[in-house]
């Protein structure tokens, strides 16, 4: 399934403003993100020798706030057009799947599917959906939550479809865009994801400058990057593997 999105659909144009930078603005904003993450991730580490424990690791907080302008857009972009967006997917924010990794092999071949539930917080994890009906963000805007027609916000088990990236707890929402848009903007609600994938693996095999994806094999380009914040918060999953952070 992979494979045959990855050919199909990816753009070279990246959904972020981002992506129109030169290579050196894209390596000086990832290169100052990269600094912010991993300060707070150092500060962090401070308070866990002096025995303070968080219940959430505040990296995620980071990556829900370098993921936070492209969310906004999405959100907001039918108050400003009737024009839709294309679908927020994996490949259009990091790489195109079917990119050869090492060995013959591709990306795709090294993401790793996890049989394990995992519940997504609207409220604190980066949920990206993408509303594209204007009378249906509406509606569920004007409908859904507390006191409201419809009632307070709650999974719908036929209707939503969140797919959850790890280790970065990035939600990419395959069904049910308006609803949970609706449950993101009031800041409430938790889903279970539909499906898992962890892309600890291509660590292994793959980095970047913030202006492009590469080989660890033999330093050759894969990609330009189609967006520098998700180009940092794919580097962050890194260190928040390393470090065995949950």
């Amino acid at each position: 399934m992979f494979k045959f999105f990855s050919k199909w659909f990816v753009k070279k144009q990246g959904i972020t403003e981002s992506s129109k930078l030169s290579k050196k603005q894209k390596i000086e904003l990832y290169n100052n993100m990269m600094s912010y993450a991993i300060s707070v991730i150092e500060l962090s580490d401070d308070d866990y020798l002096d025995g303070v424990i968080p219940k959430r690791h505040p990296i995620f907080d980071v990556i829900k706030l370098i993921g936070l302008r492209l969310q906004s857009n999405y959100l907001s972009n039918l108050l400003y057009t009737d024009k839709r967006l294309p679908d927020i997917d994996p490949w259009r924010v990091f790489f195109k799947f079917s990119e050869k990794v090492n060995d013959g092999k591709e990306v795709y071949d090294f993401l790793e599917k996890i049989e394990q539930d995992f519940i997504v917080d609207l409220a604190k994890d980066l949920v990206l959906p993408w509303p594209w009906s204007f009378k249906r963000q509406i509606m569920s805007i004007a409908r859904i939550g507390t006191g409201r027609s419809w009632g307070e916000w709650d999974e719908d088990n036929l209707n939503h479809n969140l797919e959850l990236w790890l280790p970065m707890r990035i939600g990419f929402v395959r069904g049910g865009n308006h609803s949970i848009s609706s449950g993101v903007l009031q800041g409430e609600g938790k889903l279970s994801a539909k499906s898992v994938y962890d892309v600890s693996k291509l660590y292994d095999y793959i980095y970047t400058d913030g202006a492009y994806f590469y080989r660890k094999i033999d330093n050759s380009i894969i990609s330009e990057t189609l967006s520098v914040e998700f180009a940092v918060i794919f580097e962050v999953g890194r260190i928040i593997s390393e470090k065995g952070i949950k």
